[in-house]
Parts: structure tokens; C-alpha cells; sequence
């Protein structure tokens, strides 16, 4: 059982250049420009996020969760705090859209199973 679950985790990554960036909650992997694996110390592959915060230096676009893009993304203002709490479907990922170079984004979450 990741310890994420009980008091959470947190990343904190810039993206160089304007592009999506999908954040695993339930893989293991290297993270990449593209890809986050927060949670590498779940080998089992089953953790989730049911809260999350997101708060980047730049404008961004959240368009999709677990796979299922969004027909409007939601726009996540600069230097504002985005939070959003599940009890049903859990996360297991989210897309991320930049839209300026350079943006310094911080995730923090609480998993479930």
C-alpha cells in the first residue's frame, strides 16, 4: 500500500516547451517530458487519486482524465490553486496542456484503491 493514500504526495516539474503532459497516478515508469510516474513505489500498479491539487506559474489546460478528453478543457489560471475531490471514479491519469514555455507546475494528491 503506497503511502500516498494516507498523507499524500507531491511533484513539482517545469515543462520546457508548450505541449500535453500526462500524469500517471496507477504506472510505474521514467518520467519523461510527456509522462509522469509520481507514484513509483506502488508496484502493484493499483493506486489512484481521488483528491488533487494543481497549481501552475502559467495559464493551463486540464483535457483530459483517465483517458476520456474533455469537449472543453478546464483552464487553470496562473498562480491559481485547481482542486477537485472524487468518491466514485477515481484517477489514474490526466492530461495537462501548457500554453506557455517554461511552465512550473506543482501536483499534489491523495490516492485511494
Amino acid at each position: 500500500m503506497s503511502s500516498g493514500e494516507f498523507i499524500g504526495n507531491n511533484m513539482e516539474f517545469t515543462v520546457d516547451v508548450i505541449s500535453d503532459v500526462i500524469i500517471y497516478f496507477n504506472k510505474v515508469g521514467n518520467d519523461s517530458d510527456t509522462e509522469k510516474y509520481p507514484d513509483s513505489s506502488d508496484t502493484s500498479k493499483t493506486s489512484t487519486a481521488k483528491r488533487i491539487s494543481i497549481r501552475p506559474n502559467q495559464t493551463i489546460q486540464l483535457v483530459e482524465e483517465n483517458g476520456i478528453a474533455f469537449k472543453d478543457s478546464v483552464t487553470i489560471l496562473i498562480n491559481t490553486e485547481y482542486t477537485e475531490r472524487r468518491e466514485l471514479a477515481m484517477l489514474n491519469s490526466i492530461k495537462l496542456r501548457t500554453t506557455v514555455s517554461g511552465t512550473t507546475i506543482r501536483v499534489r494528491w491523495h490516492g485511494g484503491y
